[in-house]
């Protein structure tokens, strides 16, 4: 579907979705863990967030589960604006380096499928990568609300070398969905996004942020806010379950954050 940021003049909505799409970028990280046990050969996507002064990677837990913290890399944005792809018709971070960020712990939530990695604040100096400070202010978005994610799906980079994958970022513009297109979700704790990328297997966007715009009056701006974690994609439905953002602020606040 087209880019949609909510009560922007049509004039303006290309604009105003490129200028939402490279703010969520920079609060966007790829996650390079292990896969059946294979180091560096699974990818996810993870949430960089501020809370009470500590900055944590919020992912899906089973995106680093099998992963000793130590082992982990990421993804950050580089420097720059985002490369448009005309192949994909969508923004794309293009080609990026990993990094480790050392990591000091891994919370894992039993509730859910939600871990957060709290990493040392000095790791971000040199990267373009800023933590969301917004949680505490953030809401599920309602019902047939346009939506954006951005994931690192691991079908779009190719293969770049003998054993070697590339990792790309790519945005999705969507919506929510009702929660009758899947009778088995608990609403309290889930909402559905629908999945436009046909070209590009999902995988890869488990743990990505579902962020929508929320408009204030007067003079428009990227005032976005975090509507939930993806967990799990149907594809007979071609739907996202994403957990909902209050279920990550208990979360949060369980651990002391």
């Amino acid at each position: 579907m087209p880019p949609d940021p909510t009560s922007v003049p049509l004039d303006q909505t290309k604009a105003a979705a490129e200028a939402l799409e490279e703010r969520i970028s920079s609060h966007t990280v790829g996650i390079v863990a292990r896969d059946k046990g294979n180091p560096e050969q699974g990818i996810g996507t993870g949430t960089l967030v501020l809370v009470a002064g500590r900055i944590y990677v919020l992912t899906a837990a089973h995106v680093v589960s099998d992963t000793p913290v130590e082992e982990l890399r990421f993804f950050p944005k580089t420097e720059g604006a985002l490369r448009r792809d005309s192949y994909l018709n969508r923004a794309s971070a293009g080609v990026t380096p990993s990094r480790r960020f050392p990591a000091s712990r891994l919370h894992v939530y039993g509730e859910a499928d939600l871990a957060a990695i709290e990493l040392h604040p000095d790791q971000f100096r040199e990267v373009y990568a800023v933590p969301f400070e917004f949680l505490d202010e953030s809401t599920t978005p309602p019902e047939d609300r346009t939506v954006v994610y951005c994931g690192y799906p691991g079908s779009a980079g190719g293969i770049v070398g003998p054993g070697s994958k590339a990792a790309c970022a790519c945005f999705d513009w969507n919506q929510v969905e009702p929660p009758a297109k899947l009778p088995d979700s608990d609403p309290a704790r889930f909402f559905l996004v629908g999945y436009g990328c046909k070209e590009l297997h999902p995988g890869g966007f488990s743990g990505a942020a579902v962020w929508w715009q929320n408009n204030p009056q007067g003079i428009w701006r990227p005032n976005i806010r975090l509507g939930g974690i993806i967990q799990t994609y149907y594809p007979r439905l071609n739907l996202f379950e994403c957990l909902r953002v209050e279920v990550v602020k208990e979360f949060m606040s369980a651990m002391g954050a």
